[in-house]
């Protein structure tokens, strides 16, 4: 198991983050994502994902995973039969969601949403009209759309797996510390 901290240097040097978000819902994000780790896993590179929701999820007052943050744990998770984690991280949002998957040593993680963040992004778009939502957003690194759509300092990728997950393999840090 690595120790880590949720607010610094919790994730290793080579770890890089990109965000697919759109303008709205029905954009294609969670397809794009799917398509882009299995495009990135085909190529070795490890990929973990986090998705980001605008909903709360159901409190868990009174369960033992609320009794053991209130007696002091710093996080606590609930692991069902199957090996699906819920991990409580009161406090660390996308930065301890991330810091929760260092010990997996990926060479990339790919967050759904997250468009206030600080981040990588990549911006689908379906026109021109979607384009001053990006321009409003940080981070911007591309517009993925079915034309070309020009953003001033983004590349311009077509709405496909392949061509994304080359985009983002290009700029992934490797163990020496060079892109690939």
């Amino acid at each position: 198991m690595v120790a880590f901290c949720c607010k610094c240097e919790s994730m290793p040097q080579k770890t890089t983050v990109f965000s697919i978000v759109a303008p709205g819902s029905d954009y294609g994000k969670t397809r794009l994502i799917t398509g882009v780790v299995a495009e990135l896993s085909k190529l070795g590179i490890r990929a973990c994902a986090v998705k980001h929701s605008a909903h709360s999820s159901p409190p868990d007052g009174g369960k033992d995973t609320h009794l053991f943050r209130e007696s002091g744990a710093l996080a606590s998770a609930l692991v069902d039969a199957c090996g699906m984690a819920t991990v409580y991280l009161p406090g660390e949002g996308l930065e301890g969601a991330i810091g929760a998957m260092a010990h997996l040593d990926p060479d990339v993680v790919i967050c759904e949403g997250f468009k206030d963040a600080d981040i990588k992004k990549v911006f689908i778009a379906r026109g021109q009209e979607d384009l001053a939502i990006a321009g409003r957003l940080r981070g911007v690194v591309a517009v993925a759309s079915a034309d070309p759509l020009s953003l001033p300092g983004a590349a311009w990728l077509r709405t496909d797996a392949a061509e994304v997950a080359k985009f983002i393999a290009g700029q992934i840090q490797t163990r020496g510390g060079a892109t690939r």
